[in-house]
């Protein structure tokens, strides 16, 4: 008895328990698993979405699912990675969207794993003196240290626009990331699985702006310099609050916002307790910073905010470094911590907050460390002489016993005196951006060879 003579009822429930790769590579069999697949598999059950749940990692789906939408990673369906009970390991939650956004999803983490195997296409674009950088679908945002944004096509080059945002040097752009275009408007920015909808910019004005980019809106702005008298040096994203690291945050602490319609931004509590000049890095309701020898850390709880209960949050964890530096950057995801020493000479690595692996970048890379990043399964590290070291994990716990000379590819862009970092997906293959202090811009593409 072959495949075919049995019944299509029968059929379906066993192309419903392959992987998603299987599947896919089974719709191309023939006309009728083809139609099988796209009618009524993909269509009209939960597969895409329980083969994202069931293959990737909890804290690598999240990353996937962008920092916005990271507070509904619940109502998403997100289980923990240690049922207590068999119940709750078979329990399935309804997702909230549509089958194409999960196979977007799914098909993004699969597509990191082909850097260093697929062609690569490189794009170089000059443009004013480039103090930050963003991928944005198609689009490229860079952040000048005049205070000017502007808006590129990452497939040609072309200078869409651009406008003065700030009056002085632009230290970090952030998305806000939705579902649909609200009313359809046209100045959001499609990218792979949702639209953006508005940009955040921080400044060493001490101001923060919020920003529309396309359409009949374009350039339409709201500035907010009232909570800060110095700079600001990096914002993280959470739901729809936005978090900023300053420099006088001895005084105020690390701001929090709540962005609601209207652009329109609410300053409502600070974290307090740390000292130093130091990045911050969110995950999930967590804020995490380094402080001298030491790592705070502070729980995020809407529900206080909402009741307008207090001022300001005090530090929940302070744990001994076990090591005294200025961060240049702070990467965070789950358990896993990642950063960086201010002069890039030294990668700190720690899963447990407690024990750290430490790695002297010179002797390895020639050079020190500009940037580092990670996205799903990817982690970047690049050099200030231009060069992009890419590695593939497949778990946290990999980052532990990190070998820095076995990257999966490194990419020598020439891009000297490099300063800025930005890793995304287009919905074809991963991209990476990097910028110097020249003003050159170079995006790296990865596609199918095919």
């Amino acid at each position: 008895m072959n495949m075919f003579s049995c019944p299509v009822e029968l059929q379906e429930q066993i192309l419903l328990r392959l992987d998603g790769l299987t599947l896919i590579r089974a719709s191309c069999v023939c006309k009728c698993w083809h139609q099988l697949v796209t009618t009524s598999i993909e269509q009209k059950t939960d597969f895409w979405h329980d083969r994202c749940f069931a293959e990737i990692k909890k804290n690598v789906l999240i990353d996937l699912l962008g920092p916005s939408r990271a507070a509904q990673a619940d109502s998403y369906g997100v289980k923990d990675d240690t049922p207590s009970t068999e119940a709750a390991e078979t329990k399935i939650i309804r997702p909230i969207k549509p089958w194409t956004f999960w196979k977007e999803i799914y098909a993004d983490w699969y597509r990191c794993r082909f850097v260093g195997c697929w062609e690569k296409y490189s794009l170089k674009i000059t443009k004013r003196k480039i103090s930050c950088i963003k991928i944005v679908g198609d689009y490229i945002i860079t952040g000048s240290a005049h205070g000017i944004l502007s808006l590129f096509s990452g497939v040609t080059g072309e200078l869409i626009n651009d406008f003065q945002c700030h009056g002085d040097r632009v230290t970090d752009i952030q998305c806000i990331l939705t579902d649909n275009p609200p009313g359809g408007q046209p100045s959001c920015i499609q990218v792979a699985h949702g639209y953006v909808q508005w940009v955040v910019t921080a400044s060493a004005d001490a101001s923060v702006c919020v920003s529309t980019l396309l359409g009949d809106q374009w350039g339409e702005r709201k500035k907010y310099n009232q909570f800060h008298s110095r700079e600001i040096y990096n914002l993280r994203i959470w739901n729809r609050y936005i978090i900023c690291a300053s420099m006088d945050m001895a005084l105020t602490g690390h701001s929090i916002y709540e962005l609601s319609d209207g652009m329109k931004l609410n300053k409502v509590c600070s974290l307090s307790g740390n000292l130093d000049k130091s990045g911050i890095a969110v995950w999930n309701n967590k804020v995490v910073s380094i402080s001298g020898d030491l790592l705070l850390e502070w729980n995020i709880d809407p529900s206080v905010f909402e009741n307008a209960i207090i001022d300001s949050v005090n530090s929940s964890v302070i744990t001994p470094c076990s090591v005294d530096i200025q961060c240049l950057q702070i990467l965070f995801r789950g358990s896993l911590i990642i950063f960086c020493t201010l002069d890039g000479g030294k990668l700190y690595i720690t899963t447990d907050s407690k024990h750290y692996v430490q790695h002297v970048l010179l002797p390895v890379f020639g050079a020190t460390a500009a940037r580092i990043a990670l996205r799903g399964h990817l982690f970047v590290i690049l050099t200030a002489v231009g060069h992009l070291h890419i590695y593939h994990l497949e778990k946290d716990k990999d980052f532990i016993t990190l070998d820095l000379t076995k990257a999966i590819t490194i990419v020598k862009t020439n891009c000297r005196d490099a300063g800025s970092l930005d890793i995304s997906d287009d919905g074809n293959g991963p991209v990476i951006a990097i910028s110097d202090h020249a003003g050159t811009v170079k995006v790296i593409r990865w596609f199918h060879p095919s």
